[in-house]
């Protein structure tokens, strides 16, 4: 009887190598000439296993080869001499397979057969430095194609043996064709692209992904079928979510923020362009820009000076343009009020698409009439749930640094805008600490009214009270650090602050300009500028414990972003209809 030792260096999985293996033993198992053991480590497939042991196929457990190389090779140097094998068969595409047909060179086993299944390998460097041991290692050189053996094997002799399959389950019919088309729920009219393959690098799974993101875009009609699994599926199902959406960002060349670094590693690309003050170089930087991405999409959310990038976006024939709205006017400069109401009766003219955080500012940009009409899409200041509820061993440390702990403490974060009204929440931070010698106003952020602000606390005689945070990345962090939140906007379109004071269990007090909408707990007041219960009411709620209600369910990030993707995805596909 015939000893033979078989191993698989890719491991014993589901994929092609492992399938041609099966299909040669299963002939070979019927003679009781042979008697063939295989090598399998511990996180190989067990029902892969099962098949070769229903073939008759002794089963030898070895340690990780890449991962414990010094046990593995103690064991399979034990394994080879106790066996007396006759035959090493080993399956791998690349000269590190040496290390294996060496100790079964030194152990004097005579037939040492390599079986290459590929014309690449991915240690490149490696495979190089071993080629020439290699070579003198195999008695015996097989292939699955001319171009796999003259890959690996140079000018030594190999034989071709074809990865054979069983051709009966593979012969097309009808029936079966329509009962597994059922069985994924494939429509007779769906174009389906399929793939079987391990996911794994050498499959390319990431470019397939990519062009059939392409097609489906011209065929929305189309499905793509993906058979397989392995160590890459992670990334594989990131290509994918990827390739829905590709987001490019454009932002002001004298912007302080920086592109995000999160957004960056997934995918999103950030284009600089000149500040729209700048309208000429800004209007050219975008049509270069829309003509060279070939854009299907573009999303402005600069409110009614979306008018300049949609016009841009319209002259290039992009053909899904959407104005985005996320602010109404109240108490500006004249100058500037009277700039946005010029500007909105343009806001229709450009976009095929309206949008907007809020009824409110909806009803605003768009009119009444649009709104009523369904026209307008709501879609809400989605807030990560989860990271506004940091950990208490995140918040000593900053309780400690600025001096808090145990202080009643009057939080805002935003910008340092005429918005905002900081000068209010001065006046009334004033009269707070009047009646509590232990209160301390939190202002976090930055703007352009800076020093006026700063000019107002040094008036009010706060110097000392008022703890300047600064504009930070990480907001969530500094709502906990508060008793209660402040937001006396004059104007706001949905206000993201309220929403989030709200969710990191904060009570807040803000103005009515802050829309109905925002409040989503029994922990949010809106009071009038000029209602004189400011002091008490943020006072009586230092102690409020808040409770989220149903409303909030319409901001997790989660939910909003699929409605979001949902219509990018229903807009491409309406032209594609029209194509």
């Amino acid at each position: 009887m015939t000893r033979i030792l078989v191993e698989n260096l890719n491991g014993l999985d589901l994929g092609g190598i492992t399938t041609h293996i099966f299909n040669y033993i299963s002939v070979l198992q019927r003679s009781s000439d042979y008697k063939i053991d295989i090598v399998v480590t511990v996180q190989e497939n067990n029902d892969v296993i099962d098949k070769f042991k229903s073939l008759g196929c002794g089963i030898i457990h070895l340690p990780h080869r890449q991962k414990q190389l010094f046990r593995y090779i103690m064991a399979l140097c034990r394994i080879m001499y106790k066996g007396s094998y006759d035959i090493v068969h080993i399956h791998g595409n690349s000269a590190t397979a040496v290390l294996e047909l060496q100790i079964a060179k030194w152990l004097g086993i005579k037939a040492r057969i390599i079986h290459n299944h590929s014309s690449c390998c991915q240690h490149k460097i490696l495979n190089k430095l071993l080629l020439p041991g290699y070579r003198r290692s195999f008695t015996q050189a097989i292939a699955c194609s001319i171009e796999a053996g003259e890959w690996l094997y140079g000018e030594t002799q190999f034989t071709i043996l074809r990865n054979a399959i069983k051709v009966e389950p593979f012969i097309f019919n009808v029936d079966k064709r329509k009962t597994m088309r059922c069985v994924f729920g494939f429509k007779d009219d769906e174009y389906v692209v399929g793939h079987i393959g391990i996911f794994m690098e050498a499959k390319n799974h990431s470019f397939l992904i990519e062009v059939f993101a392409k097609y489906h875009a011209l065929q929305p009609k189309s499905k793509l079928l993906l058979i397989g699994d392995g160590e890459l599926r992670h990334l594989v199902e990131a290509a994918i979510d990827k390739n829905k959406v590709q987001f490019d960002f454009f932002y002001d060349a004298d912007s302080t923020v920086e592109p995000p670094k999160d957004l960056i590693e997934m995918g999103a690309r950030f284009f600089k362009i000149p500040p729209y003050q700048n309208l000429v170089e800004y209007l050219r930087t975008l049509k270069k820009y829309f003509k060279e991405n070939n854009y299907v999409i573009v999303h402005s959310h600069i409110n009614t000076l979306s008018v300049f990038p949609l016009y841009m976006a319209w002259k290039c024939a992009v053909p899904v343009r959407i104005a985005h709205n996320h602010s109404v006017p109240g108490g500006e400069s004249v100058k500037r009020t009277a700039l946005k109401y010029i500007l909105r009766s343009f806001s229709k003219i450009f976009p095929t698409n309206y949008f907007a955080c809020s009824e409110k500012a909806g009803r605003w940009m768009f009119g009444d009439n649009s709104f009523n009409k369904g026209d307008v899409t709501v879609i809400k200041n989605a807030v990560d749930f989860n990271r506004f509820r940091p950990s208490e061993e995140v918040l000593v440390p900053l309780k400690k640094k600025y001096g808090i702990d145990g202080k009643f403490v009057v939080g805002h974060v935003g910008r340092f805008t005429f918005a905002k009204n900081h000068k209010f929440l001065i006046d009334t931070f004033k009269k707070i600490s009047e009646i509590r010698n232990d209160a301390v106003l939190m202002l976090v952020g930055d703007g352009e009214l800076s020093a006026e602000i700063h000019s107002w606390v040094n008036k009010a005689d706060l110097n000392g009270k008022v703890i300047f945070i600064g504009q930070v990345s990480d907001p969530e962090k500094y709502y906990r650090l508060a008793n209660v939140m402040v937001i006396p906007s004059v104007f706001e379109g949905l206000s993201l602050s309220t929403i989030e004071s709200q969710i990191s269990g904060v009570p807040i007090v803000a103005s009515t300009a802050i829309p109905e909408e925002a409040v989503i707990s029994d922990g949010c007041v809106r009071l009038e500028l000029d209602n004189p219960n400011w002091v008490s009411t943020i006072i009586s709620l230092e102690n409020k414990k808040v409770n989220l209600d149903e409303r909030s369910k319409l901001y997790e990030i989660g939910k909003a972003s699929k409605l979001l993707e949902d219509r990018y995805l229903e807009m491409v596909r309406e032209i594609c209809l029209k194509c």
